[in-house]
């Protein structure tokens, strides 16, 4: 069951993405802070503002990005787990002549098997 712990791995890091957009979050707002009892001048302050403000969406749109592949992710390592399984008790049925010999689907499955722990 390699495909949970990887499943686990993708939670973890996309709980850490989210931590450190709240501490960015967090260091902006300090930042901000700290621009207005400093002598820059306003269209300074308003540049150095409105960059941070980028920066922080630019961080978050990437964050977004990465939660939906996490996402993805999890719903194709429950699929193949299911699928694993399934033909592991011999559940899995082909119709007609499609059904493929016990010979042919050994070495997709343990191509699947392969990828599944490497993941």
């Amino acid at each position: 069951m390699n495909w949970i712990k990887k499943k686990e791995k993708l939670e973890i890091e996309c709980a850490e993405l989210k931590d450190t957009i709240k501490k960015q979050a967090s260091r902006i707002e300090q930042l901000q802070r700290h621009l207005l009892s400093t002598n820059l001048s306003e269209n300074e302050k308003e540049l150095l503002k409105q960059s941070l403000e980028y920066r922080l969406d630019e961080e978050k749109r990437k964050n977004d990005e990465l939660e939906k592949e996490i996402t993805r992710l999890k719903e194709l390592l429950k699929i193949t787990g299911r699928k694993l399984n399934e033909y592991e008790k011999g559940e899995l049925h082909f119709s007609g002549d499609l059904r493929p010999s016990h010979t042919e689907m050994d070495v997709p499955i343990t191509k699947l098997k392969q990828k599944v722990i490497f993941y």
